[in-house]
């Protein structure tokens, strides 16, 4: 009722839209900016052991209000922002984000003909997460790659990353990734980052302070 745009109705879960009156479209939360406050923490892991991650916290946690969704991305129906924010837990892998991208960002194209269908946007840019964990987050060690970018965009409160191997190949240069992602400035500046790469290089460990 507020864009006039269509949706079709199978790209919206059926516990969506209880009320189509106080229903909000993908359309009208991409065009209002708007982003949910919330106490959800979104897990990102490969998706090898996406429901690993599921399965272990449903053994662990024994409390029937304690609600988790394992998310698959737009082309599994859209879930508003709002629904999002009522689960404790999120459940999500690097390779769905990479897709979502797409999807967290504007896509204007010029067409002879007036679109009678809008991309619709990714809902978890419009939640603001108590906490975002990356597991295996050594993937995101390539701040340009469309993982690390998505889950730049993600607001959130609190910044985690959980690996073993936070550097591959022997270079210290593949911190950049991580760094970037939990925000340590000024070193989310890649020059600044590259000047201590150069310092550790030359022998200058007193600069080396994170």
């Amino acid at each position: 009722s507020q864009c006039h745009f269509a949706q079709h109705k199978q790209c919206v879960r059926g516990d969506e839209v209880n009320d189509i009156y106080s229903y909000i479209c993908p359309i009208c939360w991409k065009s209002s900016n708007r982003v949910v406050e919330s106490r959800t923490t979104i897990i990102v892991s490969p998706t090898s052991i996406k429901s690993q991650w599921h399965s272990e916290i449903l053994r662990h946690i024994d409390d029937e209000n304690f609600k988790v969704l394992v998310y698959d991305g737009i082309s599994h129906g859209w879930v508003s922002p709002e629904e999002i924010a009522k689960y404790d837990v999120i459940v999500t892998d690097f390779n769905t984000l990479s897709k979502e991208l797409y999807f967290a960002e504007s896509v204007d194209r010029e067409l002879r003909n007036a679109k009678k269908f809008e991309y619709p946007p990714s809902p978890l840019v419009h939640v603001k997460f108590w906490r975002v964990v990356l597991d295996e987050a050594q993937m995101v060690e390539n701040a340009n790659a469309r993982p690390s970018q998505m889950v730049q965009t993600l607001p959130a409160v609190h910044r985690w990353g959980c690996t073993g191997t936070p550097i591959e190949r022997g270079s210290i240069q593949n911190l950049y990734g991580l760094i970037f992602f939990l925000g340590i400035h000024p070193y989310t500046n890649f020059k600044t980052f590259d000047e201590l790469w150069i310092d550790y290089r030359s022998g200058k460990p007193d600069k080396l302070v994170l």
